[in-house]
């Protein structure tokens, strides 16, 4: 999906850093995806999950995304034009797997990764919405070579309605390198229990190196299912993985329908505001995880 793009509103971007982001909605259906909507084209505020998404990911300093289909992928690349023609300066390229891909998420990401002609890139979440100062932040993180650094929530102590696929990430006591990570690290606090110290919520955002993809690439000859964990958790064990806090600033996470049904929940005094009309160029709307008592 290269080429020039429809004039649309000048946002404000860092111009340093890393500037290219993978995005993959190319894995198994999951309970938020129908047979005429995916998950990405669910409606949050008015406008679909994925505007908000490539909006915030191009305020803090993305230019280019490389974005993986497959299911409902031409719908999804119909919504993906119309956010190139919102977003000026934004390059899409889209990676097509195909309607009967039965692929899973890591390896669409190597897919994505051979269409990047760049040694540092931004792995990026299709159902995550970030405020901009999180994505500028570690798009601008110092990588040694064959590093890769994790976006990690250290700020509530307890947890609500978090998905049982949450991973937990284990830190050193200064919170920068990453010891460990796994679902049996979240677990408990899926479950609702405090976290233990130096332990928080992986958010789904990753400075990487092209380490990451030589990983993902020896684990897929293997012809067993893996992850991105499993191939984040090689990199951390050698200490190649550092952790950047989110210090209590916005995220969101769409992953389940309780997720989805909370956020449109508290979204409904704004979009009841007369004369509100969402759009592209909205803020990103206050309604993220990060609430409470904040200890990093």
């Amino acid at each position: 999906m290269a080429g020039t793009s429809a004039p649309g509103p000048q946002l404000p971007r860092p111009t340093k850093g890393i500037t290219k982001a993978i995005i993959s909605a190319a894995s198994r259906p999951t309970a938020l995806d129908s047979r005429h909507r995916p998950k990405p084209l669910i409606d949050i505020e008015g406008t679909t999950l994925i505007s908000h998404v490539l909006r915030q990911l191009y305020r803090g300093g993305i230019t280019h995304i490389v974005f993986v289909v497959s299911h409902n992928g031409a719908a999804i690349i119909e919504e993906l034009e119309r956010c190139r023609g919102n977003l000026r300066n934004l390059e899409l390229e889209v990676v097509d797997l195909g309607k009967d891909y039965a692929g899973f998420y890591a390896v669409s990401l190597l897919k994505a990764w051979e269409c990047c002609a760049t040694d540092l890139v931004l792995i990026a979440t299709a159902d995550h919405i970030f405020d901009e100062s999180l994505v500028a932040d570690i798009c601008r993180v110092p990588l040694c070579p064959r590093e890769l650094c994790v976006l990690v929530d250290f700020s509530r102590e307890t947890w609500t309605g978090l998905p049982a696929t949450t991973v937990g990430v284990q830190c050193s006591e200064d919170l920068h390198k990453v010891c460990e990570l796994s679902r049996a690290l979240g677990e408990p606090m899926v479950k609702g229990v405090p976290r233990l110290p130096c332990v928080g919520v992986e958010a789904g955002l990753f400075a990487c190196t092209s380490s990451i993809f030589e990983r993902l690439s020896t684990l897929a000859k293997s012809g067993e299912y893996f992850t991105i964990t499993d191939a984040i958790q090689e990199l951390a064990s050698e200490g190649l993985v550092s952790s950047m806090p989110t210090r209590g600033r916005n995220w969101l996470a769409i992953e389940t329908i309780t997720e989805l049904q909370e956020s449109r929940s508290r979204l409904q005094g704004r979009a009841d505001t007369p004369g509100h009309t969402p759009s592209l160029e909205d803020p990103l709307p206050a309604i993220f995880l990060a609430e409470g008592p904040m200890s990093t």
